[in-house]
Formats: C-alpha cells, structure tokens, sequence
C-alpha cells in the first residue's frame, strides 16, 4: 500500500460510483444533525471513546479523480475503487461526492462515512500506533469494517463492507516509512493540541 502519508479508506467492492484541488475547493459537510448522526453511531458501534464534536475531522466530498489523485499520487489511473478516506497528515476525512450525505437518509452511503469517523477514532484513541506496521493496519480496518457491517445490518442492508479485507495487501516498508511520517504530525499535534475546529 504506497501511498502519500497513511490514509485509511473504504473500498467500494460493488460497481463503480459514476484536478487535485485544495481542501477548500472540496464541498464540505456542514449538516451538523447528519455529522452528529454519524459520530454518535460510529462511537457507540466501535466502543472507541469519544473526543468533543467539534474536533471531529472536516468532511470533504470529492470526485472519483481528485479522490484517486490524492491517495495515489504516483498512480491515480490505477487506484482502488475508493469510497472515502481518513487523511491522518492534514486531519480530514473526503468522500466521493457520488454517496447523498444529506438529511435524506441512505444508510449504504452513511455507513462509508461511519468507517472513516472510526479511524478518525481510533487515531484520537492510539495516536500513529494504528499506522505501525501491517498488522496494526489490518487490525485498524476490521475494527472499523467490523462497525461498519453491524451498521448495515442494524439499517437492514444486506451489504457487508468486510468482504473488502479478503483483499487487504501491505507492503510492510511502505507501512513503516507512513508509520514514521505519521508519528511525527501526531507529536505535533500532542504538544499543541491543535485539532481542526469549523
């Protein structure tokens, strides 16, 4: 998995979702009663605890090409079919702007965001510890696949998001120089405790 920085993603395993551009160009999700929707079901599902709401990382939703630009810089024509990101290095969270999450509901395309709000959980929680090496990597996703199937399944869908760690891969040198990287923003933001805020 060489990729800029460590980024923690959800892999669309159904179909495909119909210029790299700064965080500002992105459409943010502003729907505060959605956001805390979501937080409050990605909390309870994981058991992870929860940090104050208004230092829940940004949501950005993106297009499938500044999505696939961003995660795989050296390679976007071949990246995964991605469905959102948790982006530790700038401290946000993007989504294909395919997934409605609006306040009409569509449980499929929430859980996607549900997956990314654990790892953004789980970073607050372990810090860059869920980034050292592949074990702890796939440790970290079946946590969050994990949550976000019993999500499914509470809402009465019948897709399950695990299936996608049938095809997890990590290069391991690749893990440990993301490990590195991360440690070193995660340090940073301990000594400042400087957390994004709307």
């Amino acid at each position: 998995m060489k990729m800029k920085g460590i980024f923690l993603s959800v892999c669309l395993s159904v179909g495909s979702l119909g210029a790299w551009g700064q965080a500002s160009q992105f459409k943010r999700i502003s729907d505060q009663e959605v956001l805390s929707y979501m937080f409050e079901k990605a909390v309870r599902l994981s058991g992870l605890p929860a940090y104050p709401i208004d230092e829940m990382p940004p949501i950005y939703q993106v297009s499938k090409s500044d999505l696939n630009r961003i995660v795989c810089p050296q390679d976007p024509e071949n990246c995964r079919n991605l469905a959102a990101v948790f982006d530790d290095i700038e401290y946000r969270i993007l989504v294909l702007n395919d997934l409605l999450i609006t306040s009409n509901f569509r449980p499929f395309d929430y859980s996607f965001v549900i997956h990314e709000i654990i790892h953004s959980l789980q970073y607050r929680a372990r810090g860059a510890e869920i980034f050292n090496g592949c074990d702890a990597v796939y440790e970290t996703e079946r946590q969050a696949y994990t949550a976000q199937d019993r999500y499914l399944k509470e809402e009465g869908e019948f897709f399950r998001a695990s299936i996608t760690l049938r095809f997890f891969y990590c290069d391991e040198e690749a893990a440990q120089g993301d490990y590195r990287k991360s440690k070193a923003v995660w340090e940073a933001r301990q000594a400042t405790c400087q957390w994004p805020r709307p």
